[in-house]
Parts: C-alpha cells; sequence; structure tokens
C-alpha cells in the first residue's frame, strides 16, 4: 500500500555525534503509541482533500517530530557548521516536503488497519520501538520506530523502517553529495527541495 512507503518518508535519523539518549524505553513506547492512534484517527477509513490530508499530517509531526532535531541528524558535521538562518530554512523546506509527500499517500489507509506496539530496546543514543502493521489480505510487516531525545529534553520520533526498509540511507547519501558539491553549503539543498515540493503539489 502507498502508505506504507509513506512512513519511509516521514521522519529521519542519522549518525549525527549526540550523547546517549535519555529518553526511557517505555516513554518511547508510549509515544509511539500515541503517534500511532492519533495517525489512525486522522486517516484510516477517511476521505479527506489534499490540504486536509497535509493539515493533519503537519499537526502529527509538529506533536511527536521535531525538525531541527531531524535535520541536525541527517545532516551530521554539515548542519553543526552552518549559521541559523540556512538552518531554519532547511528545516522549514524539509517539514513542507514531508507534509505534501506523506499527505499524497496516506489517503488509502483501510478502517480496519491496525499497528501493534510491542517492545522497546535501547540502541546507541536512540531507542527503537518494535511494532507490527496488520493490513486486511496482507501479511504482517514489522514496523520499527527511532525515538531521541531533542536539546530541550522532549521525546520524538526521526525514523521508521518497514519490515527492515528504510529510506534514510539514500536520503543521506543524496544530501551530502549536493552539499559536498558545493564546498559544505547548506543552501545547495534549498532549490532542490523546493522544486520537489512543487512536483509533489506542495
Amino acid at each position: 500500500m502507498k502508505w506504507k512507503s509513506a512512513v519511509l518518508i516521514l521522519p529521519l535519523v542519522l549518525l549525527a555525534h549526540r550523547p546517549a539518549a535519555a529518553v526511557e524505553t517505555e516513554e518511547a513506547r508510549l509515544l509511539v503509541r500515541s503517534a500511532v492512534n492519533d495517525t489512525l484517527v486522522a486517516f484510516a477509513g477517511k476521505v479527506q482533500t489534499p490540504d486536509e490530508a497535509q493539515m493533519a499530517i503537519k499537526t502529527i509531526l509538529g506533536r511527536y517530530s521535531d525538525m531541527e532535531t531531524v535535520s541536525q541528524r541527517l545532516l551530521g558535521r554539515y548542519w553543526n557548521r552552518s549559521a541559523a538562518e540556512p538552518r531554519l530554512e532547511f528545516s522549514t523546506l524539509l517539514e513542507r516536503f514531508f507534509i505534501t509527500a506523506f499527505g499524497n499517500m496516506v489517503r488509502d489507509i483501510s478502517a480496519d488497519e491496525r499497528i501493534e506496539v510491542r517492545n522497546a530496546e535501547v540502541q546507541g543514543d536512540h531507542v527503537v520501538v518494535h511494532s507490527t502493521s496488520l493490513s486486511p489480505g496482507e501479511e504482517p510487516l514489522a514496523v520499527d520506530w527511532v525515538v531521541v531525545d531533542t536539546a530541550a529534553g522532549k521525546p520524538v520520533i526521526v525514523d521508521l523502517s518497514v519490515d527492515g526498509v528504510t529510506v534514510v540511507t539514500t536520503m543521506q547519501a543524496d544530501f551530502t553529495a549536493v552539499i559536498r558539491s558545493a564546498s559544505g553549503r547548506l543552501e545547495a539543498l534549498f532549490e532542490p527541495l523546493r522544486r520537489k515540493v512543487s512536483t509533489l503539489g506542495g
């Protein structure tokens, strides 16, 4: 289903250097369970316009993720070397990209869709929450969610994978290649992101 591809591009996590995550496993598990519930309530079996879907996604992203944390972990040292203004612009564009892309994909979630949140475990600087997606007529799929604490101490979801498949490595390689070719300038990503959002209808 299209929405399973969508969950691969909602939030991201990469290899920035950060201290060990303070988020607790049970706290992370409850966060994911709440995010799952809100997402299914918003989309499962619902008929929505693109604008309505994007508004709902923006609310969910704001509640359960954090674009600054996602951006920092995505870009690593390039983020740390950048000034505040390009950081803000990149985070804003990245959020717009997620909202638009996800909004085009989540409107086919079945009313019978279920995601069972199971256990959580600490892995390095983050907590991985394991769950299973159960769709009528389809094989169960493993869905893993990555949770970290922001600099302010708020637990947020920054990545997830479906059945072991994630686009994080590809996105990291693409983004860092563009920045590297532009002598480390974060601004080199702005126009490609704007074009992508425009293509997706954002």
